[in-house]
C-alpha cells in the first residue's frame, strides 16, 4: 500500500514538474515575443525619425529653392530696369 501511494505521489510530482516546465516554456515564449515587439517598436521609431529628418531636409530645400527663385526674379527685375531706357522727363513749358 505504501509503495503504491509512493508511486502515485511520484507520478503526481512528475506531472507537476512537467506542468511547471510547460509554464516556464510558455513564459519564455512570451518573453521572446515581447522582445521581438520591442525590437519592432524600436525599428519603427528609427524609421519614423529618419522620415521626419528627410521631411525636414525636403522642407529646408524647398524653402531655399523659393528664396533663390525670388532672388533670381529680383535680379532680373533690377537688370531689366538698368537696361531699359530711362523715361523722358517732361520739361515744363516756360511762359513767354
Amino acid at each position: 500500500m505504501n509503495a503504491e501511494r509512493d508511486a502515485m505521489a511520484t507520478e503526481r510530482d512528475a506531472m507537476a514538474a512537467e506542468r511547471d516546465a510547460m509554464a516556464a516554456e510558455r513564459d519564455a515564449m512570451a518573453a521572446e515575443r515581447a522582445a521581438m515587439a520591442a525590437e519592432r517598436d524600436t525599428a519603427n521609431a528609427e524609421r519614423d525619425s529618419a522620415i521626419a529628418q528627410r521631411d525636414a531636409v525636403i522642407t529646408e530645400n524647398n524653402n531655399l529653392t523659393s528664396r533663390v527663385s525670388a532672388s533670381e526674379d529680383m535680379v532680373m527685375q533690377i537688370m531689366a530696369s538698368i537696361e531699359s531706357p530711362a523715361p523722358a522727363i517732361p520739361t515744363p513749358a516756360i511762359p513767354t
